[in-house]
Formats: structure tokens, sequence, C-alpha cells
């Protein structure tokens, strides 16, 4: 029986040896959304990615999805690229990110952020690894405010940004272009 606890709690501290933890923040600048007229974005939760998921295929899932980020958090939470989560505060800034690793090599890594107005994605971080500590400590120096259209990026997606579902034209674009089909059937029919 003794032999039989040694061999299991050797087998635990070898996981746990494997298992490296990740913490990670982005406290300097603020998260604002896509929007034409940009507002901070003061909850919510950001996934931490490994960059070899890149953002083009990050992007073309979340369209694959319908837009529907429920599922694209559920999936990338399944993804083997996928390292940790994070807490924007009310202050739209994110501390207190973790996550675990089973990488003895530094890491390069972003996060994304499922919004109102699409999907943003940060720029890169890499680790600095303590081997005694077993951990990697991530910083983003900075987030980015910019705004990326989804129809305008469609060639890339690497570029930090807030990639958008697609621009929604105004009713009132709507309604001018009903009257001028509305007219355009009358003067038909009178001729």
């Amino acid at each position: 029986m003794k032999k039989l606890i040694v061999m299991l709690a050797a087998g635990v501290l070898a996981v746990g040896v494997n298992a490296a933890q990740v913490s990670w923040d982005a406290n300097k600048g603020y998260l604002y959304d896509g929007a034409e007229t940009p507002e901070k974005i003061t909850s919510g939760t950001a996934l931490l990615m490994l960059s070899t998921y890149s953002a083009g295929d990050l992007v073309s899932a979340f369209v694959e999805s319908g837009y529907n980020a429920t599922s694209m958090e559920s999936t990338l939470k399944d993804s083997d690229k996928y390292l940790g989560s994070g807490t924007i505060g009310s202050n739209a800034r994110i501390a207190g990110g973790t996550g675990t690793t089973t990488a003895t090599d530094a890491i390069t890594a972003y996060f994304v952020v499922f919004g109102d107005q699409g999907v943003y994605i940060s720029p890169t971080a890499t680790s600095q690894y303590d081997g005694l500590a077993q951990a990697h400590s991530l910083a983003f120096a900075s987030i980015s405010t910019s705004s990326k259209a989804f129809n305008d990026a469609k060639g890339g997606y690497s570029a930090p940004g807030w990639y958008g579902t697609s621009d929604v034209p105004e009713p009132t674009s709507g309604l001018l272009m009903l009257i001028g089909l509305a007219g355009l059937a009358l003067r038909r029919k009178r001729a």
C-alpha cells in the first residue's frame, strides 16, 4: 500500500512539474470598442491564445460561427492554443489574467475580446520564463484603440484592433432606396 501511495504522489508531482503557470496583464492603455465613436469596455473576459493560432484563423472561425461570441469563447477554451483568461475591470484594463501551459520555453501570445463590435485582437507579447518558479509572465505594453472593419481587413487579419462583423446601413438609406424602387415600379406600370 505504501508503494502505491508513493507512486501516486510521484505521478501527481510529475503532472505538476509539466504544468507551468501563466500570469499576464494589459494594464497600460484602455480597451475601447470598435464603434465609430469608441467607448471604453469596462467589463467582460479576455482570452489568452498562443500566437500559433493565427489571427486570420480566429476571425474566420468567428465569421463561420455566425458572429456568435458565446460559441467562440467555448470553442477557444477547448483549443490546445488556449492559455487562460483575464477579466476586464471597470478601469477598462486587464489585470490578474491567469492560465497554465506545458511549455518550458518562452511563449508568444495575444489576447482576444468579443464584444458588440466584433472581436478585438491584441498585439502579441512574449513571456519571460522563470524556470525556478515554473511560470510564464506576459505584460502587454499597450492596448490598441484602432478600429478595423471586417470588410476592410479580409486580406490579412495581422494588425491588432477590432474586426467588426460588418457595416450596418442606416435606416434612412434603406427607406430612400424603397421609395426609389416604388417610384420605378409605378413609372413602369404607367408606361
